[in-house]
């Protein structure tokens, strides 16, 4: 089976390539938006059309979440749009489209206390999480065969495209510069380990389970200084770390305090602290 990656040189495109090509019988067609701009819908169409996939999997997004408030039309382009033509193609020619959101899709629940799952009602507060849910939408409503996987904090060694960098490369730099280090203690969220995700979404899409949504990231929920902790014991550094509200960090585009997400279905991976200590001891 054909399948092509758009969005492959992403952190989590990068490993859905190497994942790919480890399975037997799937040909990986690598995308990046130099061959194919995926707002483009013409190219987007003609460019699928030459390689006929069985399988689409895109990781493409606009995930620079305070430009995301500047530049709206931009997001819901990316995030958005795209989507509903990806999903016209194929309902045209009957190939499996993949999409990956994010954990952004929910965050307005006041006083929530437990994850949110594959069937919990969405409820964003910044455009990028409305843009990435109206993709959600474009996908259910337009694509018969299709799959959503939500993902959250990722971290993986090509970084994140268009940031250059994630929070482990960039809390490991800091260390390198400073004694102390003053992280975010009241926003909390489900860390994903992209060879996880990637690994469960192949395992999902290769024994052909039921259509719809699945949550894919690691198991557990951490703060964001609980989640430095860690990057740090796993690295064997001594740094002195602050806990601070995120007031102490004031952003243009406002963040969920609670997004942490699970799955009831099964497809969460292992517990993001294992999957941090496997990830720093490969760097």
């Amino acid at each position: 089976m054909r399948a092509v990656i758009i969005g492959s040189n992403g952190q989590l495109g990068t490993d859905l390539v190497q994942s790919g090509k480890e399975l037997s019988g799937f040909e990986i067609v690598p995308h990046t938006r130099s061959e194919c701009d995926i707002t483009n819908s013409e190219s987007v169409i003609e460019y699928l059309s030459s390689i006929s996939p069985d399988i689409i999997i895109n990781t493409a997004a606009y995930h620079k979440t305070d430009e995301c408030e500047d530049n709206p039309s931009l997001s819901f382009d990316v995030n958005a749009t795209a989507v509903k033509v990806l999903s016209e193609f194929s309902n045209m020619t009957g190939a499996v489209l993949c999409h990956i959101s994010t954990d952004y899709v929910f965050g307005g629940s006041e006083n929530r206390k437990d994850p949110y799952t594959e069937s919990s009602n969405a409820c964003p507060i910044n455009t990028y999480g409305i843009s990435k849910l109206a993709g959600e939408e474009f996908l259910k409503s337009y694509c018969e065969k299709q799959y959503l996987f939500r993902i959250s904090s990722v971290f993986g060694k090509a970084g994140a495209s268009g940031k250059g960098t994630n929070f482990v490369y960039t809390m490991l730099n800091l260390a390198k510069e400073r004694d102390e280090l003053t992280i975010i203690d009241d926003i909390v969220m489900t860390p994903t380990y992209t060879v996880d995700a990637a690994k469960k979404i192949w395992e999902i899409v290769d024994q052909n389970f039921e259509f719809g949504t699945y949550h894919v990231a690691n198991s557990g929920r951490c703060t964001w200084h609980e989640f430095a902790d860690e990057i740090f014991k796993s690295a064997n550094i001594d740094v002195k770390l602050k806990p601070v509200t995120h007031l102490e960090y004031p952003t243009k585009a406002k963040r969920p305090l609670w997004s942490p997400i699970s799955s009831e279905k099964g497809t969460e991976n292992r517990p993001w602290q294992e999957a941090i200590a496997e990830f720093v001891g490969s760097l």
